[in-house]
């Protein structure tokens, strides 16, 4: 924690505080959180991407299907939800020198 107030890491925010965000800011992203919750969606940051095979050997408890062709899964760590698939993208894996 600083020791002097230092701007708010919240984009267009102008207030000062002692924490990363000023308390406005917090109260806002812990109110968008709740209604995210409510929704049914998942409020976690961490996920794992990949394939099918990479998902269960990291998440054995893991219950759901394949993505499909062109996708990787992209399951949350800590609710097991089904975030929505990514595409692969061949032209990062064909740089290799």
């Amino acid at each position: 924690m600083p020791t002097k107030p230092v701007k708010c890491i919240t984009p267009g925010c102008p207030n000062m505080t002692y924490h990363l965000r000023c308390l406005s800011c917090s109260a806002e992203e812990a109110n968008r959180r709740v209604l995210e919750a409510a929704e049914g969606k998942c409020i976690h940051s961490h996920s794992i991407t990949g394939d099918y095979e990479m998902v269960k050997r990291l998440l054995p408890e893991y219950k759901g299907g394949h993505p499909q062709d062109g996708y990787m899964l992209d399951v949350c760590k800590t609710c097991l939800t089904e975030l929505p698939e990514r595409p692969y993208n061949p032209g990062r894996l064909l740089r290799g020198h």
